[in-house]
């Protein structure tokens, strides 16, 4: 018999022990060890087998190919292609020739159940649903097309058939079934944004205040709020914006989704680097907004970088990437205490105190892992349908989404809303036919 147990819950091993008559005759361990390192401004992601010898294929793919995608979806493939050669090194399976039964087996093993053989068991820490088990597997199959196979049973598409052999109306063949889940995120409402404002000018907060107004009132992601520099921010005849873009001197966590990563400063040049949706974007913003932003660099930027100029452009300096910006130095504009860049891990767990002092629900975790921060951006999109109207296309074009799609979420109706609904058409029905009585 031999036992499999799973170790740890991020950095994840697996001991194999050999049982004979109840007793361990030999014991081992498993380990795909997989890292981030940060280098020059640029994320590149790891993969070791268990010699400690990194996995090229794997580098190539996780930091050649997948450049110009987000470093939460790079991570995401990196955690699948860990899962794929840790299952791939216990049963000495070959990821290019892997079986169907092979493949049937790994997949029983990303959801966390023993199904290998009669003579293997499990220990898992933990069972994953059938969706996250599809996240998994795309990952997996786009590092398989990027090695050039064609033909393997992660691969494999089931449906009809149409001209030319091509598949329509088809899905991949190991994908498993899943609930159709729509649902509305969790947001912040109005009356809970105001009290968050009215919150932070009470304590004469006002780096809070504008962080919460950028995501709720402009839709912008904490990214793209802990990215923004003094170069991104634009008044020009009346009209106020923020430049999203990303740079070369930039953390992980000060990265803007879905536009071009910076690995080198000569890409700034580029056409690509200027090109709009590629490149950059731009959110307009309300002179108001603008005003804020303007009081919060005076109060938090200008005291300092009057006494101590040169310390202050170490720790906080970035690129200039425009020719329109006149200033000889451009600085990230929100900092913590220390004087340095604001982190995403900061942000939240001051927004997880707001949500406390302003009597706003936190979610069932306490905040600690998904992201209270983004409830404001919902918020931002939940006020353009119900209250602004706005269709499919524009909210896509709003909310910066690849696909008009991903916005069809906001457009089911709350719990609340379809009792309002249905009340009104009681209600239209009785001073239609007033025989009808409505009873207390």
């Amino acid at each position: 018999m031999i036992t499999i147990i799973e170790n740890g819950l991020t950095d994840i091993s697996y001991t194999v022990q050999q049982i004979v008559d109840d007793v361990i005759k030999n014991e081992y361990t498993v380990k795909c060890k997989a890292t981030c390192i940060e280098k020059n401004g640029a994320s590149y992601f790891v993969l070791f087998d268990n010699n400690y010898s990194i996995i090229l294929d794997a580098f190539q793919y996780l930091n050649t190919y997948m450049k110009d995608r987000t470093v939460q979806t790079r991570e995401q493939s990196m955690v699948a292609l860990k899962y794929l050669y840790s299952y791939c090194t216990l049963f000495s399976v070959d990821v290019v020739h892997m079986t169907k039964q092979e493949s049937t087996a790994f997949i029983s093993f990303l959801l966390g159940l023993s199904s290998v053989g009669n003579n293997t068991s499990f220990k898992f820490n933990k069972v994953r649903s059938n969706s996250t088990v599809n996240d998994y597997l795309a990952c997996i199959r786009s590092y398989l097309k990027y090695l050039g196979l064609k033909r393997h049973p992660l691969l494999e598409m089931q449906g009809k058939k149409g001209l030319l052999n091509s598949y329509k109306n088809t899905r991949y063949a190991t994908n498993l079934r899943t609930m159709n889940r729509r649902y509305v995120p969790a947001y912040i409402n109005q009356e809970e944004f105001v009290r968050m404002v009215q919150k932070c000018r009470e304590k004469d907060d006002l780096r809070m205040e504008c962080i919460i107004r950028l995501m709720y009132q402009s839709g912008l992601r904490i990214g793209e709020v802990l990215g923004l520099t003094f170069e991104d921010i634009i008044e020009e005849n009346g009209l106020c914006k923020v430049i999203i873009r990303n740079r070369f001197t930039d953390k992980t966590f000060q990265k803007a989704k879905f536009l071009m990563t910076v690995t080198d400063k000569n890409q700034y040049k580029s056409t690509d680097y200027d090109r709009e949706w590629y490149g950059w974007n731009k959110m307009a913003i309300t002179p108001d907004m603008y005003e804020c932003l303007m009081d919060y660099i005076n109060q938090a930027h200008i005291p300092e970088m009057e006494k101590h100029y040169e310390q202050w452009k170490k720790c906080v300096k970035t690129d200039i990437v425009s020719n329109t910006f006149k200033e000889r130095d451009n600085f990230y504009v929100f900092i913590n205490s220390h004087h340095t860049p604001l982190s995403n891990k900061t942000l939240e767990k001051d927004i997880r105190k707001l949500f406390t002092e302003c009597g706003v629900p936190l979610n069932a975790d306490g905040g600690k892992t998904d992201g209270l921060a983004h409830r404001f951006r919902h918020g931002f999109a939940m006020y353009q349908v119900t209250v602004n109207k706005v269709d499919k296309l524009i909210l896509s074009k709003l909310m910066r989404h690849r696909s008009v799609n991903s916005c069809e979420v906001y457009y089911t109706p709350e719990i609340s809303e379809i009792i309002r609904i249905k009340d009104d058409i009681s209600e239209t029905v009785y001073d239609l036919l007033p025989r009808f009585e409505i009873y207390e």
